[in-house]
């Protein structure tokens, strides 16, 4: 195959060119990238625009990789909040060129069709930093936290779903204050705040999100070809935390067989995943084919019930019964509710309510400070209640990566040998690899300040995990 340029000439024809290896090396900067450097400012851009496109092109020249690492971690919140200050002056842009109606006399339907001929970016994108740009306009707390890099635009994305009919102008009431969540919680928490405050918020029928959580349900079994069966699907919540409850074990069961069969082959410590029989998504295969046969062998007994933990305070219980009966109540307010499964998604107070309708319920005690009474007694392993204490008290894993409590260890926060009690006040759920770091080092882990606390333990977290919290914002300070 002879390979040609747009000049016609063949590759390896040309002067100097003895191969396709060389080319890169024959070709000159103007055919690449210098065409394109630097940046082209419009005469009529304001001076400071301008001296912010020259400061970019600078700080691109820095060779970040000298740096310690200790500088780079410093700089992390910097170009977060550097990023979304950006994304605001974009979106006053955009704001200002759709009032402007140039893209009409450009012949163009509206500014997103404006945007993506004269962008690179998909048109997804383009669709979600325009609704920010016109959801701005109504949301002027939530603009001057953007501004000022506070929050991003995923923040402000969701913040203006808030603005929907259905929610009654109750925004406009509560923008500051759900500013100031998008301000001090991590995205998780922040997502699940807001998605409380539009069950408490929403007028309309309170069972409209179970209602279409139930029909978007599917599973799709066929076999290819080829013969390989393709399966996919979409659970409801209740249905994924059931599903979720038995097959991760299964998973993490196989993940540690294999392990420790790498271990016996190669070694321990001369072997990474890439050495293991299966991937993740093999594993979770695997596990998918345990789960059936295990059904198929417990069909001539009665089917268990789905594993399903629902977690609701006692304030959160008394409005959901009220409202199953149809009396009045007070919802709590959104940051003290606690109505959600245990993975930490919210439900409705009536899936609530018709799911303890056949539940075994177990009760848990937590005193002001959001601690489980003591469970405990003196041997050295946890036993299964006061696992079930720490993962409700706990709920993720302690040294903040995130992971879920139900697939994390239970361990001894002061060592159980020689005088660590084994009881709820001194465990704690930790990650497998932070929990093997631990019993190296010895140094305990205990739960990060920047969590916030309620009387059923840690449900929303502050920014900053992995390192200390800022004292200003400390609660306890």
């Amino acid at each position: 195959m002879t390979l040609m340029l747009d000049d016609g000439i063949p590759v390896n024809n040309r002067p100097g060119v003895d191969s396709l290896s060389s080319l890169k090396s024959s070709m000159s900067m103007p055919d690449t990238l210098a065409q394109y450097m630097p940046i082209e400012v419009p005469s009529g851009a304001p001076t400071e625009l301008k001296d912010l496109v020259r400061a970019a092109e600078a700080a691109a020249d820095v060779d970040l990789s000298l740096l310690s690492g200790d500088a780079l971690n410093s700089m992390t919140e910097m170009f977060d909040r550097l990023r979304s200050s950006v994304d605001a002056i974009d979106s006053s842009h955009i704001e200002a060129l759709d009032e402007s109606m140039i893209w009409s006399t450009l012949g163009h339907a509206n500014i997103k069709a404006m945007l993506r001929s004269r962008t690179n970016l998909p048109g997804p994108d383009v669709g979600r930093r325009t609704a920010c740009a016109y959801k701005l306009k109504r949301m002027p707390d939530a603009r001057t936290a953007f501004e000022a890099g506070l929050i991003s635009i995923h923040h402000v994305r969701l913040l203006g779903e808030c603005l929907a009919r259905r929610y009654d102008g109750a925004f406009v009431e509560w923008e500051p204050r759900l500013v100031t969540w998008a301000i001090e919680f991590d995205w998780d928490s922040f997502a699940k705040a807001i998605a409380r405050w539009k069950d408490a918020a929403d007028t309309s029928e309170p069972d409209e999100r179970d209602a279409s959580d139930a029909a978007a349900r599917s599973l799709h079994v066929s076999k290819s070809i080829g013969g390989r069966g393709i399966l996919s699907g979409t659970l409801t919540p209740v249905q994924y935390e059931a599903f979720a409850n038995v097959l991760d074990p299964i998973v993490d069961q196989l993940f540690k067989d294999e392990w420790a069969d790498a271990e016996a082959e190669f070694g321990k410590g001369k072997f990474t995943v890439d050495n293991l029989v299966r991937d993740p998504a093999q594993r979770r295969v695997d596990a998918l084919e345990i789960m059936a046969q295990r059904a198929h062998a417990a069909l001539s007994r009665r089917a268990p019930a789905p594993i399903v933990h629902v977690h609701i305070g006692i304030a959160d219980l008394g409005y959901a019964l009220k409202l199953a009966a149809g009396l009045p109540g007070k919802a709590p307010e959104p940051e003290d509710a606690l109505c959600e499964l245990g993975n930490g998604t919210p439900i409705s107070y009536t899936k609530a309510v018709e799911l303890l309708i056949d539940a075994h319920i177990q009760r848990v005690v937590f005193d002001a400070d959001g601690e489980v009474l003591d469970l405990g007694q003196k041997t050295r392993f946890f036993t299964p209640v006061q696992k079930t204490a720490l993962v409700c008290r706990d709920r993720y894993c302690r040294c903040g990566c995130g992971r879920p409590a139900r697939r994390c260890q239970a361990d001894h926060i002061i060592e159980w040998h020689p005088d660590g009690p084994t009881d709820v006040a001194n465990g704690q759920m930790l990650c497998p690899k932070t929990n093997r770091l631990k019993s190296h080092s010895g140094a305990p882990t205990r739960l990060p300040q920047w969590w916030e606390r309620g009387p059923a333990g840690p449900r929303l977290r502050r920014k900053g995990r992995g390192r200390p919290p800022n004292p200003s914002s400390d609660p306890d300070a």
